[in-house]
């Protein structure tokens, strides 16, 4: 099972608790050693994060779909973190994409499918939500596998925000965060005349951030763990 399936299957979704993401962020912030390291590794991304801003605030003037502009805006108003915002719009985007410089499925990659070869889908496992569905072809799946990936791959960059700013004081996640998701998955799948039940895309897109977010948490604790091991070391070594 690869990294992405761990945060694609129903397993995980249901797995996710809201009260214990709360209680998780109440213990992090009691370890302001670990929270300052945390915002020191992210201030080093800010020349990155002010390129992207502009990136973004260019896109959504030109943007004709006035509900995925307004919650874009709105994700940049709570200060999520530019590289997520990009990772959740880049599916379906390829004039965003080039700007960007990230490609979700190369045209290699895209050959090889379509001759029935390997390619991002083969490599990576098929979507857990979408494999029972045939109508929707192998392509579609791993360009929209990729771009669930790269959104995991941006969250990595800005761990502790991203916890801060998607999930709510109630340790829900916010609704603008997977209702992005929804419609920006629903334009590609209509793009590629592939569509599905809207309930369908809700659920995956839910199932999707649940994940995403579940997995950085383990990882945050991992540094946690750490961290408090190595300066537990270095205590030993200084008796």
């Amino acid at each position: 099972m690869s990294d992405f399936e761990l945060f694609s299957g129903g397993d995980v979704a249901e797995s996710y608790d809201p009260q214990a993401f709360e209680r998780f962020k109440d213990k992090i912030k009691k370890n302001a050693q670990f929270i300052a390291a945390l915002k020191k590794q992210e201030k080093k991304q800010k020349d990155k994060e002010d390129r992207l801003i502009k990136l973004i605030s260019g896109w959504i003037q030109k943007n004709q779909n006035r509900a995925i502009m307004l919650l874009v805006a709105r994700l940049i108003e709570i200060n999520v973190p530019a590289s997520f915002i990009l990772a959740l719009i880049l599916l379906g985007n390829d004039e965003l994409q080039k700007e960007a410089g990230i490609v979700l499925v190369s045209a290699e990659e895209a050959r090889d499918i379509q001759e029935g070869g390997g390619g991002v889908g083969a490599e990576r496992g098929a979507l857990a939500v979408l494999s029972s569905d045939s109508s929707v072809p192998l392509r579609v799946r791993a360009e929209i596998e990729a771009w669930s990936k790269n959104m995991y791959d941006a969250a990595l960059e800005f761990p502790y925000r991203i916890l801060e700013t998607t999930v709510d004081a109630a340790g829900a996640i916010k609704p603008q965060v997977t209702d992005l998701a929804v419609h920006v998955m629903e334009d590609f799948l209509k793009l590629h005349s592939s569509p599905m039940e809207h309930d369908g895309v809700v659920e995956f897109c839910m199932f999707l951030v649940q994940g995403i977010l579940k997995k950085v948490k383990s990882e945050i604790e991992q540094k946690q763990l750490d961290t408090t091991d190595e300066d537990q070391d270095r205590g030993d070594l200084k008796k």
